[in-house]
């Protein structure tokens, strides 16, 4: 072989492999975006639905005249049980409370408080929404014109609110009372006919 077509060689292998490595750097370039792709896709719900629901109201009110309303359901994606965390927002009477998630997202709950005499008898609803549909609600509110929010939540939650009992017509507290007064007096009344 002479020198000329070992330099020609060598040209064509330099040549070969440069090639190649573009060509490596292009395909893992490629199949990094296939995969971030993939990655940001798996983490979107396109349907969010809700299935388990379980709703606990207070039933009772004595002391304070407040009711506690717990709702905990699961979230579905496409159908399917979604376990990827997701931030949700709960909105009941103009007010936004945080949507809690358990440890292997697995089931959510909301849980707020509120006057009695503002829950009203019958089908309540709580409207879900994501972090999208929260945001663009804050930005509405923010803006100037508020008056007519119309943003879909992505599910709502419905309860039953079959009425409040006020509890006892006496408070157990004020009998406690009445009961000690009685028992000091009728103390004090014994201990004077004793020492007389």
């Amino acid at each position: 072989m002479t020198v000329q077509q070992s330099v020609c060689v060598r040209n064509v292998y330099l040549r070969f492999s440069q090639i190649s490595i573009s060509l490596f750097i292009m395909i893992r370039s490629i199949l990094f975006l296939i995969l971030m792709i993939q990655v940001s896709s798996a983490n979107t719900c396109n349907k969010v639905s809700k299935d388990h629901l379980s709703v606990y109201v207070t039933k009772e009110v004595s002391i304070n005249n407040e009711v506690s309303v717990i709702a905990e359901f699961d979230v579905l994606c496409n159908g399917k049980q979604f376990r990827e965390p997701m931030n949700l927002h709960a909105l009941y009477h103009n007010s936004f409370y945080p949507v809690m998630s358990s440890v292997d997202n697995s089931r959510y709950q909301v849980s707020f408080s509120i006057d009695a005499n503002k829950l009203p008898i019958g089908i309540n609803k709580i409207a879900i929404y994501d972090d999208d549909s929260y945001s663009q609600i804050k930005k509405l509110k923010r803006s100037a014109d508020n008056s007519d929010i119309k943003i879909k939540p992505s599910f709502d939650v419905e309860f039953d609110n079959k009425g409040i009992q006020n509890g006892a017509f006496i408070k157990s507290e004020l009998v406690a009372v009445a009961i000690a007064v009685l028992l000091a007096a009728l103390a004090v009344q014994k201990k004077s006919l004793i020492c007389s």
